[in-house]
């Protein structure tokens, strides 16, 4: 019997069918642990549930409320009194970047950082990486959102949903391959993320605030404007 001929198109096709098939299955048996899983209306706040990564990016058009970057307005603890904490001081630094491919990255610095004796990378003391750890945050990966509502209020659209971060890098080992939720709050240039339930600060029972502002290309471009960067050998 004649073995059938294949055509070109089937060529192409079938590798990145069988490519595609395992991929698949390959993300379905991935699961990602949630610090959090919460929010308000009917969602249930557990620290401890699992998800499947086969859903990302399922909603591409709601990640695209958020693509770009992001500057750091405040980042602080508050208690049901409404007293507040600043973990990184009250005028910390930072940027948040969310990719249209579903990738995002963060980082959060205290001001005035001391800088280390040496200027080779890796010629530092323990006590200068300790320090330089406590003042600074950061962590990448991916990320999905879910719109749950949105409004008109008089100075704009507000969109509320919850927002998740997928990390699979961290400055903080203990948060590589898990997951956080956030309330998210998106009015204009502003993205406000949030703690969905209350966690243990210094004593007390606190949630996290985070304040964004959106960066525009003129803004990026008046910071450069303002600043002069040494350029080194490294």
């Amino acid at each position: 019997m004649a073995k059938k001929k294949r055509t070109s198109f089937q060529f192409i096709i079938e590798p990145y069918a069988k490519l595609h098939a395992a991929y698949a299955k390959l993300r379905l048996s991935l699961k990602i642990h949630f610090e959090y899983y919460s929010s308000s209306n009917d969602y249930i706040c557990n620290p401890t549930v699992w998800i499947d990564l086969s859903r990302l990016g399922m909603d591409e058009m709601s990640n695209l409320l958020i693509v770009g970057s992001w500057e750091l307005q405040s980042y602080f603890k508050r208690d049901d009194d409404g007293r507040l904490e600043y973990p990184m001081g009250e005028h910390p630094s930072g940027l948040i970047m969310y990719s249209q491919d579903g990738h995002m990255s963060v980082q959060i610095m205290v001001a005035n950082r001391p800088r280390f004796q040496s200027d080779q990378l890796h010629e530092k003391t323990e006590y200068e990486i300790g320090q330089a750890a406590r003042g600074y945050f950061a962590y990448s990966g991916l990320y999905e959102i879910e719109v749950l509502d949105e409004a008109e209020a008089g100075d704009g659209k507000v969109v509320r949903g919850l927002i998740s971060h997928h990390m699979v890098n961290s400055l903080f080992p203990n948060w590589e391959g898990r997951s956080l939720i956030r309330q998210m709050r998106l009015q204009d240039d502003l993205l406000e993320l949030s703690t969905c339930q209350a966690g243990m600060y210094k004593g007390r029972m606190m949630t996290t605030h985070l304040v964004w502002r959106r960066n525009q290309y003129k803004h990026a471009l008046h910071q450069l404007a303002g600043q002069s960067f040494e350029l080194i050998n490294a």
